[in-house]
């Protein structure tokens, strides 16, 4: 608690553990449900606050093994989830010369969200930025942080929106670059992959509308891109 405000509150919280794992350095989740939090950092984190809500979390990790630095989570359920992130611009970030290098490979076979959305303000900038997730479903994610490798085999958003938003100006009439509004937003990735300068991803459908009127009915393909060429 930090007065006058309540950093974090929460309805219920259980959580499996396999005790076992435990002495061999392995950690094994059966479950962990975080249900009807809310967060506000208040001026604890300098130069940001976090405030939200948090309906349910839910998640299982059969083994995450600290000593080989991996980590297989079996499933991700977030839900009823709203945060906004407030930048203040003031904070002046030192450089850690002597932090070590992060060579963790995470696996995750399934992330479900419903009803998220995500905000970050920036007061100096006039910035606003959101996002709102309707249905979002993510398979078979992985992650390879030493090789800089990124990778999914299937992606699906559907009913979903961004807002960008810079400066107090009225919008201007069709396409406005500082106020960008993108409504019933459908998209369908297959195999996408990122490492170092390459990326690849096979697009099964996108499919959304702009505020001015200008819409993306269909749109399907193969995106390749590497030092050289897109």
């Amino acid at each position: 608690v930090q007065a006058p405000d309540t950093l974090l509150t929460f309805q219920s919280l259980s959580a499996s553990v396999q005790v076992m794992p435990l002495f061999k350095g392995r950690i094994e989740l059966d479950d962990i449900t975080l249900k009807e939090a809310s967060v506000n950092t208040v001026q604890l984190i300098d130069g940001m606050q976090i405030q939200g809500k948090l309906g349910l979390l839910k998640l299982s990790s059969r083994g995450i093994d600290l000593s080989n630095e991996t980590a297989l989570i079996n499933s991700v359920k977030l839900a009823d989830t709203h945060i906004l992130l407030n930048l203040n611009d003031t904070t002046e970030t030192a450089q850690d010369s002597t932090a070590s290098a992060l060579n963790w490979r995470i696996m995750l076979d399934e992330l479900e969200a419903e009803n998220v959305s995500f905000g970050m303000r920036m007061p100096a900038d006039t910035l606003y930025l959101s996002t709102y997730l309707k249905e979002a479903v993510i398979n078979n994610v992985e992650a390879r942080l030493g090789e800089q490798y990124y990778g999914l085999e299937k992606l699906l958003l559907q009913e979903s929106s961004v807002t960008y938003d810079v400066g107090r100006a009225e919008p201007m009439k069709g396409i406005d670059p500082n106020h960008i509004v993108l409504r019933d937003i459908y998209v369908e990735v297959d195999s996408v992959m990122s490492s170092g300068q390459e990326m690849k991803a096979v697009i099964k459908d996108i499919r959304m509308a702009e505020r001015s009127g200008l819409s993306i009915t269909s749109l399907e393909g193969r995106f390749e891109m590497d030092s050289s060429q897109i």
